[in-house]
């Protein structure tokens, strides 16, 4: 009975850990999706790759300045942020995660870190492009007859 216990509490613990996103949330984004990704390419230009979806985009290669250069992808150390768009309708729930990787010795990467600091400040980039884009939006661009 006390073995029972035990693996019902680590089951939750493991279920509840499971459905925590990692990195900084951008919470209660009134953008369109499309607007998000818009923001994105404005703060990292077009993405390395995109889910299916669209809702996950991967930055490329960067320093810690968030500056993408191409010989990033070769270097010792590099970054690339990751956001992944929650929700099936406005307001959007925005993740943003930067993740560090290291080159190992037979040339392949490992992941070695998240920087909390460098999240806060792409989100904040993120944030305020989209602002920006609010500020320049015309009332029918987001018009949709059907």
């Amino acid at each position: 009975m006390n073995l029972c216990k035990i693996f019902i509490i680590l089951a939750s613990a493991f279920v509840l850990n499971s459905c925590m996103t990692a990195g900084v949330a951008l919470e209660d984004v009134n953008s369109s999706a499309s607007d998000i990704r818009k923001a994105f390419v404005t703060v990292f230009g077009e993405p390395r790759s995109t889910s299916q979806n669209g809702r996950e985009l991967e930055s490329r290669y960067h320093d810690i300045k968030a500056v993408v250069e191409p010989s990033m992808a070769t270097d010792k150390i590099r970054r690339h942020t990751k956001i992944v768009i929650y929700g099936d309708r406005r307001p959007f729930q925005v993740a943003v995660d930067v993740i560090t990787e290291k080159k190992l010795r037979d040339g392949s990467y490992e992941e070695i870190d998240t920087d909390e600091r460098l999240k806060e400040d792409m989100a904040s980039r993120i944030k305020k492009a989209l602002n920006q884009s609010l500020e320049n939006r015309n009332a029918i661009d987001d018009f949709r007859a059907f």
